[in-house]
């Protein structure tokens, strides 16, 4: 699937894909279906990943059925720019393991992730990597047991100036990433 729409601001894209210091707080928010739509704060504000190294900023999460992930981009991830890195959450809110890096790619900025977890349970990464102005899309796949299951795989057309990556998982096991770019 590729939808474009044309505006003399850039051009929004989406393609369908098959499975192949974060100091900011997380809260647990339960959404309760009543005759009105109500959401409900439960437990305390903590810290998601632990004290590491450079800023941590712009995190994104999914859960599955039984974990999920946080992921961030910041500036100590790969020594060149900013880098892209994660964390696995356990189903009880509590961060598992250490926080790894996602992408490979060092040069340049890796930034502005989006993250999914598909109907298998693995998930999908996606986002921005090269040069400010010329950026281009990039996604990698982490098994359900924790492995990546291939290198970073750029999605975009060359020559596209691509901005705001965003994946959501489809009920059939594929997944949908959307973008706006230019060029």
């Amino acid at each position: 699937m590729d939808l474009r729409r044309n505006r003399s601001d850039g051009v929004l894209r989406a393609r369908a894909m098959r499975a192949a210091t974060l100091y900011g707080a997380a809260r647990v928010m339960s959404l309760a279906t009543t005759a009105r739509a109500e959401v409900a704060m439960e437990g305390t504000e903590y810290n998601v990943v632990g004290r590491i190294q450079g800023d941590q900023t712009h995190p994104a999460v999914t859960f599955g059925s039984r974990r999920g992930y946080v992921a961030w981009q910041d500036n100590a991830t790969d020594g060149s720019g900013l880098g892209i890195r994660a964390r696995r959450i356990e189903a009880s809110g509590a961060a598992s393991g250490e926080p790894f890096r996602v992408n490979e790619t060092a040069a340049d900025e890796q930034e502005a992730v989006s993250v999914t977890t598909l109907k298998d349970g693995a998930t999908l990464f996606a986002w921005l990597g090269g040069k400010r102005g010329n950026q281009a899309i990039f996604t990698r796949v982490l098994s359900p047991d924790g492995m990546f299951v291939q290198g970073e795989q750029r999605i975009s057309a060359a020559g596209l100036d691509c901005r705001a990556p965003s994946v959501s998982a489809m009920p059939d096991g594929s997944a949908v990433i959307a973008w706006a770019a230019q060029g």
